[in-house]
């Protein structure tokens, strides 16, 4: 998978575009460390610097995902869309 960054209608200024990622998953159970893992891999392949906005949009009912996301970005915030849960938040410096 290679994400794009794509411009935040709402941003003030190029420094403020958000990259959008997605994290698919096979269907059918998966362990945890898969889910974590997943999560671990697209943060690590976007290059995206430090500082930077994302929106990781993750399957609902992976809560994994959701914990992992957490864990690794700063700032992050958790709604639900359909069948879907987006995580905002920023990459820290040093994670």
């Amino acid at each position: 998978m290679k994400p794009e960054i794509q411009p935040d209608p709402h941003a003030d200024s190029p420094q403020d575009e958000v990259l959008r990622l997605s994290v698919h998953a096979d269907a059918g159970a998966q362990s945890d460390a898969t889910s974590a893992r997943l999560v671990e891999e697209v943060l690590q392949d976007c290059d995206a610097s430090p500082g930077s906005s994302v929106s990781v949009a993750v399957p609902a009912g992976d809560g994994v995902m959701v914990a992992r996301l957490h864990d690794l970005l700063d700032e992050d915030e958790a709604h639900r869309a359909g069948s879907t849960v987006i995580v905002d938040g920023v990459l820290p410096a040093g994670k």
